[in-house]
């Protein structure tokens, strides 16, 4: 999939990680959040200052190796594609 379909990927993240970016900036983020999930705007601040999203396209192999080694246990991570293989594929496909 990342071969075969890398650049229209990697144009869609950008545009993720451009509206994450954006909305980090808004003032009113927390209660936009509160009113699409129906959560209390308090829940949802609280939520809002504890996240960070990835809005420069870094990814630390070190957590990628642990989610895809966790992946792999849970089995929903085909046997065949090991930790590192899958890290080098996703940080090299950018």
């Amino acid at each position: 999939m990342l071969e075969e379909h890398g650049p229209q990927i990697g144009r869609l993240l950008k545009v993720v990680r451009d509206q994450a970016s954006g909305l980090m900036s808004k003032r009113s983020a927390p209660e936009m959040i509160a009113q699409r999930y129906a959560m209390p705007v308090e829940d949802a601040k609280t939520w809002f200052t504890a996240t960070r999203w990835n809005v420069d396209g870094r990814m630390d192999p070190l957590v990628i190796a642990s989610v895809t080694e966790a992946l792999h246990r849970c089995g929903l991570l085909d046997a065949a594609l090991d930790a590192g293989t899958c890290s080098t594929r996703l940080l090299h496909a950018w």
